[in-house]
């Protein structure tokens, strides 16, 4: 096991914001999904997504799902934003090790249980997120308020 921890979040910006400013300057998104046991929150996923070379990327939680084989294809699943994360350990990070995060909401064990590419679909607040074995559309509906959706096509 790895033990990490969160960084604070950057002066003034959001997930949102970092995932649009990066996706406006890079073609190169990458995202991970995690499986967390949050001593506080539960068992749930982490959404991360951002450019490998930043150092900090952004970080969606996707509620009472306990593990990526429970998303259901074509069900939309609520991704509220998180605080930003360290890139190099919540993106980059080895595929199926287990990690600790030992203080904060978040304090838990977690580990990455799939890791892809990210497409814009036409500059707008909408991804296709791509890996060997799934698909996901993740998107904000509404403009004006702050809900992503995470529908999985694959």
């Amino acid at each position: 096991m790895v033990n990490y921890k969160i960084l604070p979040a950057d002066a003034g910006i959001t997930s949102e914001q970092l995932l649009m400013q990066q996706a406006k300057r890079e073609k190169n998104l990458h995202f991970a999904i995690r499986e967390h046991a949050a001593a506080r929150a539960g068992k749930h996923l982490d959404l991360v997504i951002g450019d490998p070379s930043a150092s900090e990327v952004a970080d969606f939680v996707i509620f009472r799902q306990p593990s990526l084989t429970a998303l259901q294809k074509g069900r939309k699943y609520l991704a509220q934003e998180q605080e930003l994360h360290d890139t190099a350990d919540f993106l980059l990070g080895p595929i199926g090790v287990t990690n600790v995060i030992e203080e904060g909401y978040g304090k838990g064990t977690w580990k990455i249980v799939a890791r892809g590419n990210v497409e814009q679909v036409e500059n707008k607040h909408s991804f296709i997120l791509t890996s060997s074995k799934f698909q996901f559309q993740f998107y904000r509906f509404n403009p004006t308020q702050r809900r992503w959706y995470l529908v999985r096509m694959k």
